[in-house]
């Protein structure tokens, strides 16, 4: 939750950059955090209650206004069979809006539909807690 917030204030401190959305792509098991780290960024962004998307494939939420973006995408391609089925979410229209910040679970599904300059994040589940790699 705590790196999930740190990366919000990070982007929104930036703002959107002019060259499409800003997308963040976690990468790990199931249970290793994911979804976790998706919560902290979007509870700093005024979005209390977040359930992963896992059945609906994507949830929309209206980014803050000062933030400058307007649009947080989180996507569970979980149960995406490749990469062409992000056509049914509107895809192209999503990324190329460079207000947009895309949150993307099981991002290695749909690698050759992420653009250039996206934040990879690794997280792995270990004895002792979460190794995330950034």
């Amino acid at each position: 939750m705590n790196l999930g917030s740190e990366l919000a204030r990070k982007i929104f401190k930036e703002g959107p950059r002019g060259k499409g959305a800003v997308v963040l792509a976690l990468k790990g098991d199931l249970g290793a955090g994911k979804t976790t780290l998706i919560r902290g960024f979007l509870k700093e962004a005024g979005i209390e209650r977040v359930t992963s998307p896992t059945f609906v494939l994507m949830k929309r939420y209206e980014a803050l206004k000062k933030s400058g973006f307007l649009n947080i995408y989180h996507i569970d391609a979980y149960r995406l069979k490749n990469k062409d089925d992000l056509k049914i979410l509107g895809w192209k229209e999503i990324v190329d809006n460079f207000k947009n910040i895309i949150l993307i679970e099981w991002p290695e599904r749909v690698w050759k539909k992420i653009p250039k300059g996206f934040k990879k994040i690794e997280i792995e589940h270990l004895e002792e807690g979460r190794k995330v790699i950034l």
